[in-house]
C-alpha cells in the first residue's frame, strides 16, 4: 500500500474505527474502571485485524473484549514530557487545557489559565462530549477521578532504544494523528515534516480527513 492510497486510507480508517469502538467501552481511570492489558496485546490486535475487509467497511463497528479482562487490568500510569538531550536521554508530554482558555479562569498573578478536562468525560453512557466522542460507563463523572483523554504522547523504541518521540494537537484527532505520523515515518520513510501530510481520521462514530 502506498502513503494516502485509497486501500492505506480504508485500512487504516478501519483500524481507528475498532479502536475507537473499544476506547469508548473500555477506558477510564483505572482507579474506578478495569482497563484490560489485553487491548494492547498482539493476539487480540489480530483478532481485531481479522474483521477488516479490503472490499467494504465495517458496517457498526462494536467494541471487542480481550482475554482475561475482568482480571489482568492496567493499574496506575503516569503522564510524561517530551524533549530529548546529547545525552541520550528522551521524554514525551502532551499537556492541555482542552477547550479554547479552558474554564476560562485564571489563577491570579500567575497567568495560569486552568482547564476544563471535565468535558472528557462521559456525562451519560452514549452521550457526546465538546468534540462529538461517545463514552460509556467506564469514562462516568465520579468523585476522585480523572477523565479519559485523547492525549498520546508516544516515544517508539527498536531494540530497547529510542528512535521516534511523537504526540500531537487536536482533540480526538490527537491519537489518529500520532498514529499517522509513526506510520508514516516507521513504515513510509518519510520525514518528520509528514505531520503536514494529508491525514484520514475515523473515530468510531464518525470519519474525517485533513
Amino acid at each position: 500500500m502506498g502513503a494516502n492510497s485509497a486501500d492505506f486510507v480504508h485500512v487504516v480508517s478501519e483500524a481507528m474505527k475498532l479502536a475507537f469502538a473499544d476506547r469508548a467501552y473500555w477506558l477510564g481511570d483505572p482507579d474506578f474502571a478495569k482497563v484490560p492489558r489485553g487491548l494492547v496485546s498482539k493476539d487480540y490486535a489480530a483478532r481485531l485485524a481479522a474483521q477488516i475487509r479490503l472490499d467494504r467497511v465495517l458496517p457498526g463497528a462494536e467494541h471487542g473484549t480481550p482475554d482475561r479482562a475482568d482480571e489482568d487490568v492496567f493499574e496506575k500510569h503516569t503522564t510524561h514530557f517530551s524533549t530529548a538531550d546529547a545525552a541520550g536521554n528522551w521524554v514525551a508530554c502532551t499537556a492541555t487545557v482542552n477547550t479554547s482558555f479552558g474554564c476560562k479562569i485564571v489563577v491570579p498573578d500567575t497567568g495560569v489559565v486552568l482547564n476544563n478536562q471535565m468535558d472528557d468525560f462521559s456525562a451519560q453512557p452514549g452521550a457526546t462530549n465538546y468534540f462529538g466522542l461517545v463514552g460509556a460507563e467506564a469514562n462516568a463523572i465520579a468523585p476522585g477521578k480523572r477523565p479519559l483523554s485523547s492525549m498520546s504522547p508516544t516515544i517508539v523504541l527498536k531494540d530497547g532504544r529510542p528512535i521516534l518521540s511523537v504526540g500531537a494537537a487536536g482533540g480526538p484527532t490527537i491519537i489518529s494523528q500520532t498514529v499517522l505520523a509513526i506510520i508514516n515515518t516507521i513504515d513510509f520513510g518519510m520525514s518528520p515534516e509528514s505531520v503536514s501530510a494529508k491525514r484520514c481520521c475515523a473515530n468510531w462514530k464518525s470519519a474525517a480527513t485533513n
